[in-house]
């Protein structure tokens, strides 16, 4: 599978969580992720500032004038919290039965003869009420925002000789872009060689998708289209 071409992307809009814009006037693709989700995401950035998505797990995927970047989909877990509120006594139970009759102590001193003979035992004393309930505990920290429904989406412009052409994709609702980009298809015998260049590629103030817009730098006579995509998700705060 072909790399995926993105245009100049700042560095800070790509770990912050990015925009798109509204979808107009074509058909919009959602590739709802089948295996289990990415963890690390990865690209090549050229020294202008150029950006290409890496897929698969190579070493070293980018070229000599290129630096490898990567950044986690879901941060680290969060500190355990401190233990809640101690909870409050349950209800008095009944009285138990009677213990075993205990082994015979030793013999004490000869007390003083009494006018009359000992009198019997008494019975044992009932169990005394619960004490108060122990202070409360301090809540704990909150955990790191966590993120699901990770999904990529798509969008392409019109598909003929025309220039200049702007696509625009749309996150589902509840999720929001993390990232994004563009990239040019020609149906013609030059293919990636003709004369079409990204004009700019960038989020939708808001977090809603992506847009994207390409030009021909010369007279194109085949077809093409630009494509705007969007990596969409739920962050939960």
């Amino acid at each position: 599978m072909k790399p995926i071409r993105i245009a100049a992307v700042p560095r800070t809009l790509l770990t912050a969580g990015l925009a798109a814009a509204v979808a107009v006037g074509a058909v919009t693709f959602v590739q709802a992720q089948s295996s289990p989700p990415i963890q690390v995401l990865r690209a090549c950035v050229d020294k202008n500032g150029g950006m290409t998505l890496v897929q698969g797990t190579a070493p070293a995927p980018c070229k000599q004038n290129a630096t490898l970047v990567s950044w986690n989909v879901q941060g680290p877990k969060g500190d355990k919290g401190d233990p809640g509120p101690k909870g409050d006594p349950g209800a008095k139970g009944e009285k138990g039965d009677p213990g075993p009759k205990g082994d015979a102590g030793g013999a004490g001193p000869a007390g003083p003869a009494g006018a009359g003979g000992a009198g019997p035992a008494g019975s044992p004393g009932l169990k005394g009420d619960p004490g108060p309930p122990g202070m409360k505990g301090d809540k704990g920290d909150p955990g790191v925002p966590g993120v699901s429904n990770y999904q990529t989406v798509f969008q392409d412009s019109s598909f003929d000789s025309s220039s200049p052409k702007t696509a625009r994709v749309l996150c589902p609702t509840g999720t929001k872009a993390l990232g994004g980009g563009g990239f040019v298809f020609v149906n013609g015998p030059n293919g990636d060689n003709e004369p079409i260049a990204l004009r700019w590629s960038e989020p939708r103030i808001g977090g809603g998708g992506w847009t994207a817009s390409a030009f021909e730098t010369s007279p194109v006579a085949a077809d093409w289209h630009v494509t705007a995509w969007a990596i969409c998700a739920s962050v939960t705060p």
